[in-house]
């Protein structure tokens, strides 16, 4: 794909000529030809700091939130984090907007309630795929789960290859950590499912409000068509009230 398609759908300052693109990276120690590398800052590590790195590894252009001191196209943006997501999903052709993509959050109860709605749309007769805790299952294949929410390469890799396989609906957790690093970005849900809030994660957010904001943020009337939220918690009732103020439609369940 050519770099220019992809520097269209991000925006920002698209710095230096084209470039083909064959794959997309974020590690600087992966070698991979003819990759678009972007750069991600916060975490462990900021990979503006390992251009170098990135281009002995096999990177021909770059998106970045600083224009490099380098002779290779970039793509300068407000957000790489935000920006991956989008670029993902563009590159492998949108696959989330081809299927039925079920988004579920929350403390407790992500896990149970995508294997009971899986199990649900099967017996209807429907293709399904999963993703989650306990791995990646759809068609044939099982894969095992590195994270709760792969990152966004790797989701729209999985959900490409699920259009291919003839899957319909995708029941998938989507974790605070997920949300909170943009991993769901350029992905359209056609529901989005919340179980609850309860305390945890206090090692990463600074507080319950900022865990609570987290999981918030997966319900948008621009990328969920519908809600469905716990009316017995709190934050629940909280969502649904800001979801439909926004011009959402919800349902709650209790």
């Amino acid at each position: 794909m050519r770099l220019s398609k992809l520097a269209e759908v991000l925006g920002g300052e698209y710095v230096g000529g084209e470039a083909e693109i064959a794959a997309l990276n974020v590690d600087s120690r992966k070698k991979v030809k003819n990759t678009l590398f972007v750069c991600l800052s916060g975490g462990n590590t900021d990979s503006h700091k390992l251009v170098g790195e990135a281009v002995r590894s096999g990177a021909v252009a770059f998106v970045t939130e600083k224009r490099l001191q380098i002779d290779l196209p970039q793509v300068v943006v407000e957000d790489t984090r935000a920006a991956l997501g989008i670029v993902a999903a563009t590159f492998y052709g949108n696959p989330a907007s081809r299927l039925k993509v079920i988004g579920v959050t929350g403390t407790n109860g992500k896990t149970t309630t995508t294997y009971l709605l899986a199990s649900i749309l099967r017996e209807a007769g429907k293709k399904v795929g999963i993703i989650g805790t306990l791995g990646i299952t759809y068609a044939d294949k099982k894969l095992p789960a590195n994270l709760t929410t792969p990152d966004p390469i790797e989701l729209n890799e999985v959900l490409a290859d699920m259009c291919l396989r003839g899957v319909e609906y995708v029941v998938m957790e989507v974790s605070a950590h997920a949300l909170y690093y943009k991993k769901i970005a350029g992905v359209e849900f056609a529901a989005c499912i919340f179980t609850n809030l309860t305390q945890d994660h206090l090692d990463f957010f600074p507080s319950m409000e900022e865990y609570a904001n987290a999981k918030r943020q997966l319900f948008s009337p621009k990328t969920c068509n519908l809600a469905i939220l716990n009316g017995d918690d709190k934050l629940g009732r909280q969502i649904g009230a800001d979801f439909e103020n926004a011009g959402g439609k919800s349902f709650y369940y209790g």
